[in-house]
């Protein structure tokens, strides 16, 4: 279910407390958040200051899943290795990360701030350093099976679903491979509530963060099967 109008705009209100000029439109029954992000970032001892003109979109799902950010200054290439997909939205790291990510802080702030801004700080540095660029995880499929091999996959479900059970994670991961999803079924979190009044939610979120399929989520159900056995 999408935010209500009054929730956007508190929270675009709390945004532009950062990044004044940024703003609020509404198109075709879908808001955005439109302008300037002007940043000033660090990592280490090296800080950058930077802008770019944006547009982020808020999915139905929001807050379960993350908001959807294009550049539209023309300025990041519209290629692979750029991470741009094709319909010209940014790749700010393998999906399940940037939901990961966003879920700790879900709120455009927290998505600006520990999503996107670090994302356009790599552009920066790599569009003003080519010759010692920052390396990231390749784009597309490679850079998921580099994501699962480097990362522990388990705790990044763990932080998505709440949950410190791998078993009730493979259900979940199982449930959302399905055709068609139950949500009058118990939840598998042993709550005792039905899936739709418990982690359904975040189920929806999770299915309806882009580009993040039923194959990578079926190929993560095996892999943690794989490295969890007897459990």
């Amino acid at each position: 279910m999408a935010p209500t109008l009054p929730v956007l705009l508190q929270e675009v209100e709390s945004l532009r407390e950062a990044y004044d000029d940024l703003h609020l439109r509404i198109k075709y029954h879908t808001a955005f958040v439109v302008g300037r992000l002007a940043f000033r970032a660090q990592l280490g001892d090296m800080e950058l200051h930077d802008s770019y003109e944006i547009e982020i979109q808020i999915p139905k799902d929001y807050p379960w899943c993350p908001p959807v950010t294009r550049e539209v200054g023309e300025r990041i290439p519209r290629d692979v290795n750029h991470h741009v997909y094709p319909d010209g939205s940014l790749c700010l790291g393998p999906p399940i990360e940037v939901l990961r990510s966003f879920r700790r802080k879900p709120t455009l702030l927290g998505y600006v701030k520990d999503v996107l801004v670090p994302s356009l700080f790599w552009h920066t540095y790599n569009e003003r350093h080519p010759d010692r660029a920052f390396g990231a995880y390749s784009h597309g499929a490679k850079g998921i099976a580099q994501y699962r091999a480097e990362t522990d996959l388990a705790t990044t479900y763990y932080e998505i679903f709440g949950v410190r059970d791998i078993s009730i994670v493979r259900h979940f991961l199982k449930l959302a491979c399905q055709e068609t999803i139950k949500y009058a079924i118990p939840c598998p979190c042993r709550s005792a509530k039905p899936l739709g009044d418990c982690h359904g939610p975040v189920l929806r979120g999770l299915l309806a963060t882009a580009y993040l399929g039923k194959g990578e989520l079926a190929q993560d159900y095996f892999w943690l099967k794989d490295k969890h056995k007897g459990n």
